[in-house]
Parts: structure tokens; sequence; C-alpha cells
């Protein structure tokens, strides 16, 4: 429903099931204000947002990105010890 002065979500307008024909005279101004309430009823539909945005999947990303190099820090010593140690035992090895 489209209120003078203040907006309402899509719900909103759904549930309330009040008709312009109800509220305002009949003739082709009701025709033209019932359009424009349709379309601002349909511009609020499309901003409901369901799911994860592109924001949410970058935190993500960070958080994982900045575990596994925390992870790879606190190992990086036992990492090069395990390479040296497979190092010495191939044939032809420095």
């Amino acid at each position: 429903m489209f209120f003078k002065g203040r907006t309402c979500t899509a719900t909103q307008a759904r549930q309330s099931g009040t008709s312009t024909r109800n509220r305002m005279g009949g003739g082709e101004s009701n025709m033209i204000r019932d359009f424009f309430r349709r379309v601002h009823i349909n511009a609020l539909t499309l901003r409901e947002e369901h799911g994860q945005t592109m924001a949410e999947y970058g935190v993500v990303l960070a958080v994982i990105t900045i575990g596994a190099v925390g992870v790879f820090t606190l190992l990086a010593g036992s990492i090069t010890g395990a390479i040296n140690s497979v190092r010495s035992h191939l044939p032809g090895a420095p």
C-alpha cells in the first residue's frame, strides 16, 4: 500500500488488501494512482533480499584466507623440516 510521505514493505502492501477504489475517487485518476501503486509494490518486491550477498561471501573468504595464512605460518618450521628430510632420502640429493 502506498502512503503519503512514507513507504511500506512489499509484504505489508500485499497483506493490506485495501483496494485503491475504496480510498480514492473512481475514473482515470484512480487508474493512474493504481498503476503507480503497483509499480511501487513491484519495486519493493525487487529490493527484498534472500540469501547471502557478495559482501558476506567476501567476509567468509577473508576469514578463510587469514586462517590458512596463520596455519601455514605456524607450521612453516615443521613443513620445512619434513621437506628437507624427504630431500635427504632421495638419491642424488645435494
